[in-house]
């Protein structure tokens, strides 16, 4: 059996015309060195058809100077390969740089302008490819919708409990608060106007693990879940991501959107749009599914610490969001 894993990759890439030099098991994924340089065979759970969408939209940036990760056909031109138990897999560029270090001011900057600059090619790209993809229009109230449904069952499940843990007493101190919050956000993103809002080939999982850089020069990696949305969400995941890991200073958040808006500038309308998705208590939320979802005998120490943390910083958020909407 060993043995066969071993081969494995070989074999699968046996379907490709390329010269393999040398293989690496990575992250999910093998890094394969080859005549046409680094490559990526790694398992795919999509469709043949969204592959295909994908290597096109993939082609075209590159075509209109993106340097996007290109996919890699097979001998027989399929984007998908399958080994014998039918387990699907796809071959594309391994891009290498360093990542966006979340520590640095200037780097955080920059990354931020790569993805301003990421989203005028991908407009771009959408006049030039039309997929007949649906807008992603409403999908946020639907999951914030569905994250609070999911709140409110934890809020009555540890209500019922009669003997509590550390986490559960915790979360029913705090909990009112939060879902004060989650439901007046609701409420804002029921009656927000879509007008202004310009629709891109959104990044979709946009953080600084795939804003990478290499001698100077900044790409958006991982292309895998491109989706035809608002803008706002990448700039909205990153700036988050950034914020939590920085305490939610003020003056760095209104740098980087700053950053941005060098490249691509923000109707009033989508920083409403930034302004109502950061207001969600999203942190809250995700811990909180975390610990239902999870057994709660293991780790629930490290739950405690991430719900602590997120109290925490609250004051500071608040204190950001409240600078935000004055502009």
């Amino acid at each position: 059996m060993e043995g066969f894993l071993y081969q494995q990759p070989e074999l699968l890439l046996e379907q490709y015309d390329i010269e393999v030099k040398a293989i690496q098991k990575g992250r999910g994924a093998f890094l394969v060195s080859t005549n046409l340089g680094p490559l990526l065979l790694q398992e795919y759970r999509g469709s043949v058809e969204r592959a295909q969408i994908l290597g096109e939209i993939w082609k075209t940036l590159k075509e209109l100077g993106y340097p996007a990760e290109q996919l890699y056909y097979s001998k027989e031109q399929e984007p998908v390969i399958q080994d014998e138990y039918e387990v699907s897999y796809i071959l594309k560029d391994h891009i290498q740089g360093m990542e966006c270090n979340p520590r640095s001011r200037e780097e955080m900057k920059r990354a931020m302008e790569e993805i301003a600059r990421f989203h005028q090619y991908s407009e771009e790209c959408l006049a030039r490819l039309p997929l007949g993809w649906k807008l992603c229009h409403g999908e946020l109230y639907e999951i914030r919708t569905r994250n609070t449904k999911e709140l409110i069952k934890a809020r009555n499940y540890i209500r019922g409990k009669r003997k509590k843990n550390a986490f559960e007493e915790l979360f029913q101190k705090r909990a009112p608060y939060y879902l004060e919050l989650a439901r007046e956000n609701l409420k804002q993103l029921e009656t927000e106007s879509a007008e202004e809002i310009r629709p891109v080939l959104c990044h979709g999982e946009c953080n600084h693990h795939n804003v990478v850089h290499k001698m100077e020069q900044w790409q958006v990696t991982e292309l895998m879940c491109l989706q035809y949305n608002y803008g706002t969400k990448d700039v909205v995941n990153f700036l988050r991501k950034m914020l939590e890991k920085n305490q939610w200073d003020i003056r760095l958040g209104q740098e980087l959107l700053a950053s941005y808006e060098k490249v691509r500038g923000l109707t009033p309308q989508e920083r409403k749009r930034i302004y109502l998705e950061l207001a969600y208590p999203e942190k809250f939320w995700k811990v909180t599914n975390h610990y239902m979802n999870t057994n709660k005998a293991w780790g629930m120490e490290r739950d405690v610490e991430k719900l602590q943390k997120v109290i925490d910083q609250e004051p500071s958020r608040v204190a950001f969001l409240e600078s935000f909407s004055r502009g």
